[in-house]
């Protein structure tokens, strides 16, 4: 029979015990859509060491301070299981660490949690308001219930060692056998993602959450290190890169110039002819890349950016999830300005927003090397003493209302320092399409009249979907609509003023948007977006817009599966632009149709197979003839990819090893 003691600290390993695992069954549930399956019992051990480390640090107190430690793990293990359920159903991905250190920025979104709030998230307080009963309840019978003190020199000794034993044993049931893959440099176990965590997603679908959340503290307080053996996987990625070679498509804008617009938000029912027919007109003479992905990583529209212009993923070990600040000082081989700049172009970027959020105006002028950048301000369309992210009306504040300025009046304060050049390569990132599509985004409310009259006068192919919305739904994309109705007519006045400078047929606009409209719920996209086919893979979400357009082109649809990181080489090899292919992770769309659209958390998707991580099974065919074992191999490839791109950026791998490089392969 136990003593007093011996079961009080049994009743609180218990309890600890069966808290962390209703906390991992719970957010298995809400965002994994996952069940008892095989991790899940892997996740149970380590639920049960984590009890057991617990209650060893406990027992060195009183029996008052053990239940207030008790009382603040349970509100911290709340606000994390909470908080990544909701970054999760915002953002597609689950926050690291070092993320934390810019919550005051991350607040700013403070309202998508109540758009993405469900019923299952309230069951994560049910631990704590019980615990808080129970404190009230038996209050006269706390003291004996919480006093697990211990009574002997070496109990702790023994008590960590038991809870050390338990985490090894833990560890012990990860796989270390990888995929068979002879010659190959890319073969992954389950052991190298519990240690590298190259997939959030599936780190916390097989080791559970809080286990994500220690390893990710642990690697973060890790230096990245200069290894010789990943040194020589460096080494051999970039010899064993394929050679560009002409095709097509090389040259078919050479000496031309080039306007590069990246959209807010831009997605597939955005582009109407009734809605944006500047944009929809311009499609008849464009290549209009039908297959174009922006796959979100951490920082959605500036990880687009450090993609689009350098041709490297974004790294999860980047300080607070951010690779365009981390690498601020890095050398990069290649980018997209320093490639137009050396053929004789004029490069100047624009955005019509501040630094508040990223730093923008460093990373395009002295990392990718712009010859200039100019921001809202510059532009002067926000005054010099604007404080970013101050609420109109009051005390300068880190968050709150953001009056997001027009993208018209952006072109038609810039265009003209543009055209000064004869040759000039313009970049545009925009802004007015910026969530949120209420009352509170000052272009929305703008356009909003024009937008309802169209509805109310035109045949609009949305017509009936939105009319079936309750009315906060069908204001939302109204809303949404007028916000990006102001690109279409800074497209309108692009476009006229090209021509009326007779500089039109000389010039390409590319657009392509940053990512989907996430500013809107996933299921209220679904049953609007009538060309997105999310029954195949939830993968299709991030297909959006992405086309190329000058007057002597005649329409064509490119159907190969490309990304974001691809748009470099792309552009590259249409302007006879000389580029170092085997220093880039992009591919030229138009050179062997072998792109493959890599996503976060190691999803990948192009036009023969998809893994798809949101799926029971994550394995589909496009094509005849694959086997699973053809989708687990392009898998490593995919993992293998993303950590030669990441030790790269860590390591400043090109500086580093800094030997000029021959004359582009082009």
């Amino acid at each position: 029979m136990l003593k007093p003691k011996s079961f009080s600290v049994l009743t609180i390993f218990v309890l600890l015990f069966a808290i962390i695992l209703f906390f991992e069954v719970i957010f298995r549930v809400a965002t994994l859509n996952r069940g008892l399956d095989v991790n899940f019992w892997r996740v149970t051990l380590f639920s049960f060491t984590y009890a057991a480390f617990m209650t060893f640090f406990l027992r060195f107190f009183k029996p008052r301070l053990v239940k207030t430690f008790i009382l603040v793990s349970l509100v911290l293990l709340n606000a994390l299981y909470f908080s990544q359920t909701i970054y999760y159903l915002v953002m597609d991905n689950f926050y690291s660490v070092s993320a934390l250190t810019r919550a005051g920025v991350v607040i700013g979104f403070y309202d998508r949690i109540f758009h993405n709030f469900e019923w299952i998230q309230v069951l994560f307080y049910v631990p704590l308001l019980v615990f808080i009963i129970y404190l009230v309840v038996r209050r006269r019978h706390n003291t004996i219930t919480f006093d697990i003190r211990y009574e002997r020199p070496f109990a702790p000794v023994f008590h960590l060692l038991a809870s050390f034993v338990l985490l090894f044993l833990a560890v012990q049931t990860i796989n270390r056998e990888p995929l068979p893959d002879e010659g190959y440099d890319y073969i992954y176990s389950d052991h190298d993602l519990y240690e590298l965590v190259y997939s959030p997603r599936l780190s916390i679908d097989r080791f559970g959450l809080l286990t994500y959340t220690r390893i990710n503290f642990r690697n973060m307080l890790k230096s990245p290190q200069e290894e010789e053996h990943m040194d020589e996987l460096v080494r051999r990625f970039i010899e064993n890169r394929d050679t560009h070679g002409e095709n097509d498509f090389t040259g078919r804008f050479e000496d031309k110039n080039l306007i590069m617009i990246i959209a807010e938000s831009l997605d597939t029912f955005s582009i109407d002819p009734h809605l944006m027919p500047n944009l929809y007109k311009m499609k008849d003479n464009a290549l209009v890349f039908d297959s174009f992905y922006a796959p979100p990583y951490y920082q959605y529209t500036a990880d687009t950016e450090f993609m689009m212009h350098t041709s490297y993923f974004p790294s999860a070990d980047a300080e607070n999830m951010l690779s365009m600040q981390t690498y601020l000082d890095n050398e990069f081989p290649e980018t997209l300005p320093r490639r137009f700049d050396e053929a004789g172009y004029h490069t100047i970027a624009h955005h019509n927003y501040t630094d508040h959020f990223y730093p923008r105006s460093n990373f395009h002028l002295n990392t990718i090397g712009f010859d200039e950048y100019y921001s809202a301000v510059d532009l002067g369309l926000l005054d010099e003493d604007f404080v970013p992210g101050a609420p109109r009306d009051s005390e300068e504040d880190m968050v709150g209302y953001h009056p997001w300025p027009s993208d018209l009046e952006m072109f038609e304060n810039s265009l003209d320092n543009v055209l000064d050049h004869e040759r000039f390569f313009a970049y545009y990132l925009t802004v007015s399409g910026h969530l949120p599509y209420d009352e509170d985004h000052p272009i929305a409310i703008k356009n909003l009249p024009i937008i309802e009259e169209i509805f109310a006068e035109e045949d609009v192919r949305f017509q009936e979907r939105l009319e079936a919305f309750d009315d906060p739904v069908r204001e939302t994309f109204l809303h949404f609509h007028a916000a990006h109705y102001e690109l279409d007519l800074a497209l309108g006045y692009l476009l006229e003023t090209l021509e009326n400078e007779g500089r039109l047929d000389d010039t390409v606009i590319m657009i392509a948007s940053d990512h989907f409209a996430y500013g809107i719920t996933r299921q209220n996209l679904e049953l609007y977006d009538d060309v997105k086919d999310l029954d195949e893979t939830a993968l299709n979400l991030h297909n959006v817009p992405f086309l190329i357009y000058n007057p002597s082109i005649e329409r064509t649809h490119v159907d190969t599966t490309m990304s974001s990181v691809d748009v470099m080489p792309t552009l590259a090899n249409l302007f006879g632009i000389d580029l170092h292919h085997d220093r880039i992770m992009g591919e030229d769309v138009f050179a062997d149709g072998k792109n493959t659209v890599v996503f976060v958390n190691s999803d990948f998707l192009n036009e023969h197979m998809f893994y798809d991580l949101s799926r029971q099974d994550p394995i589909g065919f496009r094509t005849e003839g694959l086997t699973e074992e053809d989708v687990l191999r392009q898998h490593n490839r995919v993992i293998h990819k993303q950590q030669i791109s990441r030790y790269i950026l860590n390591t400043d791998y090109f500086r580093r090893t800094s030997t000029d490089p021959p004359d582009g392969d082009d």
